[in-house]
Parts: structure tokens; sequence; C-alpha cells
């Protein structure tokens, strides 16, 4: 092998001193890197643990606001509901004072108008009589008539 270049010697000591360097190595060395890549695993692992109960919260979250808005939007709706009714009863109630109002001054204004048309027939009719008495006194040329007051009064009622 001396032809070749190969010194056994050379390859023995070489094999002991790899083995040597492999045994520290392995030692001191393994361990530690051995625990570090480890405790790497054991982070990307608790990560993605926390990763995945984040995104569970965050859907149950999702969830729970959706609820929230959901019931939110009911309970507007039946306060709105019931603003609506109470404003549609409280317009009710003012209508119907406003017409028990109106027919109030409607009735006042028919009975105005009733004592109005009385007096009316009451000075029509005393100014009928007096004209009837003249056109009698003139028609009859007689100075003191006396027409029965029943006589006018029926004449004024066909009128």
């Amino acid at each position: 092998m001396a032809a070749l270049g190969i010194n056994i010697v050379s390859i023995f000591i070489y094999s002991l001193l790899f083995l040597v360097v492999y045994l520290i190595i392995n030692k001191f060395l393994s361990g530690p890197l051995l625990s570090i890549l480890e405790k790497r695993r054991l982070a990307i692992d608790s990560g993605l643990q926390q990763a995945e109960a984040a995104a569970k919260e965050r859907e149950n979250i999702s969830k729970e606001k959706e609820a929230i808005l959901a019931a939110a939007k009911k309970e507007a709706q039946q306060a709105f509901t019931a603003s609506k009714k109470d404003a549609e009863a409280e317009k009710a109630k003012y209508m119907e004072k406003a017409k028990k109002e109106a027919d109030a001054i409607v009735f006042k204004a028919n009975e105005r108008l009733e004592v109005e048309r009385k007096k009316l027939q009451d000075d029509y009719r005393v100014k009928l009589e007096a004209q009837a008495v003249a056109i009698a006194k003139e028609v009859y040329q007689i100075d003191k008539v006396s027409i029965d007051k029943k006589l006018i009064d029926q004449a004024i009622n066909q009128l």
C-alpha cells in the first residue's frame, strides 16, 4: 500500500482522532444542539396551537358579535314599532280632540245661526205685519184696521 501512498498507521491515527472528535462533539455539542432544536420545535408547536386557539376565539367572537347585532337590530325594530304605535295613538288622540273641538265650534256656530235666524224672522215678521197693516189701510182706506194676528202669521208662514 506504500506504493499508493497510503500509510496504515496514519489511517489508524486519523480514524482514532475522528472517533475522539466525534465523541467530544456528540457529548458536548449534540446535547445542547438537540435541546435547542427541541425547544424550537416546542415553541413552534405552541405557536401553532395558540394560532388555532386565536382563530377559534376570533370565530366565536364573530358569531357572538353577529348575535349581538341581530339582537340589537331586533330590539331597535321593536322600539321603532312601539314608538310608531305610540305616535299613531297620540295622533288618534289629538285627532279625536280636534274633532270634538271642531264639533263644539260648529255646534256653537249653529246655535248662533239659529238665534240670528230667529231674530231675523222676528224682525221680518214685525216689518211684514207693519207693511200688511199699511197695505190693508191703503186698500180698504180705513184708518184703523182690525186685522187678526193669526191670519197675518199664517200668511207669513206660507211665504
